[in-house]
């Protein structure tokens, strides 16, 4: 089957070109991957589209992953298949608390044509946590990620330490940042189970490491 907008190229082509780029990426491999990702543009405007018309959350942007990362994450594991890439078309989601996203998260399953859904509330990613949901629009995959505000500032921080550090990202880095980090994930999601107000200093300690790493 042709895939739509990559004039010529098959599910299997796709996955050959993935291959070329985890191993060694042309100018004409990397153009077929702008074009590839470009097809889509559309499914994520419409998941964002029906997401806001069904009044989940407040929007906090979508995105294409940027062709470099979708490269650098070919290189990291070898398993993935480019045709089957979850998350190069993504869209976020903040909730006012826990209950909420809990909420956010039942309704994307029920309302959409998901693919896969999964909760890292408990058990985290490098301190990151959300509830990620993968829907189906027109053939494509469009990964939406649901934080409460604290967690949404909890990236935004990690961001921050990984814009000087990309090995934060992935659970690395300074092993003082590093442990700064997960207190604070810790710290948020405590307060997100018992709805209270995290200390107006919790972030104090990261924001000072990540001031030392410029």
């Amino acid at each position: 089957m042709a895939t739509p907008g990559v004039a010529g190229l098959s599910r299997r082509q796709i996955d050959r070109l993935g291959e070329r780029l985890r191993e060694s990426a042309t100018a004409e491999d990397r153009a077929l991957l702008a074009d590839y990702r470009e097809t889509f543009l559309n499914a994520q405007l419409l998941v964002m589209y029906d997401m806001g018309r069904l009044g989940m959350g407040q929007p906090d942007g979508g995105r294409l992953k940027r062709p470099e990362s979708v490269i650098a994450k070919l290189e990291r594991d070898s398993r993935i298949r480019l045709s089957r890439m979850q998350d190069i078309a993504g869209c976020r989601l903040v909730s006012e608390n826990k209950s909420e996203q809990d909420e956010i998260y039942v309704r994307l399953q029920t309302d959409f044509d998901v693919y896969r859904a999964y909760d890292i509330r408990e058990n985290p990613h490098s301190g990151y946590r959300a509830v990620h949901v993968v829907i189906r629009r027109d053939e494509k995959f469009v990964e939406v990620q649901v934080r409460t505000r604290n967690q949404r500032e909890w990236a935004r921080l990690s961001e921050l330490a990984t814009a000087y550090d990309s090995s934060v990202k992935y659970g690395g880095g300074d092993c003082g940042i590093r442990r700064a980090l997960d207190d604070l994930s810790d710290v948020y999601w405590a307060c997100d189970r018992t709805g209270e107000a995290p200390p107006t200093n919790a972030a104090d300690e990261v924001l000072a490491l990540i001031a030392q790493m410029r």
